[in-house]
């Protein structure tokens, strides 16, 4: 009833507020809205700054006051207090309006906190808690947890340190004698097996060596060890103890082991030249990639496939390939999956013949061309003309080209208006086309089996035409 309209009285509003709670953050936070919506925002010139309030700012006003009422225990009220109640709310009301006029000057920076320090939320009672330190007093009120993000680790190494207790990499062990260098043999690759066998031996050859050497050093770290000792010993009687010479270890050879005598090595390095030694993993598996889809004889589009090795790479590796095919571990695989590569290329082949070979037997194939169809209870989407098109089309743009059919079909003069095989997918049109050459091809098989038959039926029939045989007389 106080803001209706024609309301002429004057009304006084009274604010019921308790001292040092959040009621008292809460009627600041109001008055300072208000007075930024008078001033400001209703005439349109500033729009709103820190709307939402964070996390720390809602605690700090929850928690405004709350020692004091805890430790509240009057609960009487009379009428004098009520009259210094309102005397000091009336003196609060003035004190936030005084500071709000003092921030009208900088409306870009208005804050919704006190920024001149006129009223500190940490003081209370004249002293100033943020600045004392103080011991930690108890009190009722449960602080929130803090959320702490966990350390991710995203090493290997890091992560198996921190599960097993290691924080750094394990030293690799340092060779006392140099390894033999070797090229890195694969089953692709197609080495001589005789090569293996050598790298084996020079690898076995090394290992001795190396065993050797190391107990060659313990032996020497031993009597190192003891003369030690009896240094210490001699010291301890008082007897004059020349300090020991240090001798240095052999420095390591750069030079790789060589375990091989001169024969035996010329024989190695002749034997690495025969291996493809070039042909990488990659290399490879674009080979037989390459000849499924293509066919094992079709270098120039395998070495394309490939794209580091030229069709005579290609040729005098496919040769070596089938020779010693059998070497490989998958080898059953390889072989299938070719196979049946080129038994689909043959397939195709096929295909493209039974339709090149319709098509030339008409003058006109997009009028005169007749497909023998075996109808099915639903009946055909497309019409025998728009099959003719497309079989006549198939032979000019290649079959396979199915982008470029689609392409026929919406250049064409005759079919603007046939939106149903314009509205037909590439994939679509492939199925179709498919279908068209099976019907062809189960034509011509149904004319070779008809001749098949005449054939036979000639031939019974001259054989009765013939003379009986006389039979003997016994």
């Amino acid at each position: 009833r106080a803001h209706r309209i024609g309301q002429k009285k004057p009304v006084n509003v009274y604010r019921l507020v308790t001292q040092n709670t959040v009621e008292e953050k809460v009627i600041e936070r109001a008055e300072a809205k208000l007075y930024l919506d008078a001033l400001v925002i209703q005439q349109g010139r500033l729009a709103e700054v820190n709307k939402a309030l964070s996390k720390q700012e809602l605690m700090g006003m929850i928690k405004f006051g709350a020692d004091e009422v805890f430790q509240c225990k009057s609960s009487a009220v009379t009428e004098a207090d009520i009259d210094i109640i309102l005397r000091q709310g009336e003196a609060k009301t003035e004190e936030i309006n005084q500071k709000l006029k003092k921030n009208a000057n900088n409306l870009l920076n208005f804050s919704l906190e006190d920024t001149n320090n006129d009223v500190n939320m940490y003081e209370f009672m004249g002293v100033d808690y943020q600045k004392k330190v103080e011991a930690p007093k108890k009190t009722k009120w449960v602080e929130l947890p803090q959320r702490e993000g966990k350390k991710k680790s995203y090493t290997e190494d890091e992560y198996y340190g921190g599960v097993f207790g290691r924080r750094y990499r394990r030293k690799k062990k340092k060779e006392v004698i140099r390894p033999p260098k070797h090229p890195n043999v694969y089953d692709f690759q197609f080495y001589p097996a005789k090569l293996k066998a050598l790298l084996q031996k020079e690898m076995n050859i090394w290992k001795d060596a190396c065993e050797k050497k190391e107990q060659e050093l313990e032996e020497k770290q031993k009597q190192r060890e003891e003369r030690q000792k009896e240094r210490e010993a001699a010291a301890e009687r008082g007897e004059e103890v020349e300090p020991e010479e240090i001798s240095e270890d052999e420095p390591e050879s750069d030079e790789p082991f060589v375990g091989l005598n001169k024969k035996e090595q010329e024989e190695k390095e002749k034997l690495i030249t025969r291996g493809f030694g070039n042909w990488t993993k990659k290399d490879f598996t674009a080979f037989t990639k390459a000849c499924e889809y293509y066919g094992r004889n079709e270098y120039d589009d395998i070495a394309r496939d490939v794209g580091t090795k030229t069709p005579q790479e290609v040729k005098q590796y496919s040769k070596v390939f089938w020779k010693k095919i059998k070497d490989l571990a998958d080898s059953k695989k390889i072989i299938s999956n070719i196979e049946k590569g080129e038994k689909r290329i043959a397939r195709v082949e096929a295909m493209i013949s039974a339709l090149e070979e319709k098509v030339a037997s008409c003058s006109d194939p997009r009028n005169d061309l007749e497909i023998v169809y075996t109808y099915s209870k639903k009946a055909p989407a497309y019409q025998p003309e728009e099959d003719r098109f497309l079989l006549h089309k198939t032979v000019e743009v290649g079959y396979g080209n199915w982008e470029a059919l689609k392409n026929e079909v919406r250049l064409d003069i005759q079919l603007r208006f046939n939106w149903f095989l314009k509205s037909r997918t590439a994939d679509d049109l492939a199925r179709r086309v498919d279908a068209l050459i099976h019907l062809i091809e189960k034509e011509n098989a149904a004319k070779k089996k008809k001749e098949g038959n005449g054939k036979r039926g000639n031939g019974r029939t001259a054989s009765k035409r013939q003379p009986p045989r006389k039979k003997r007389r016994t």
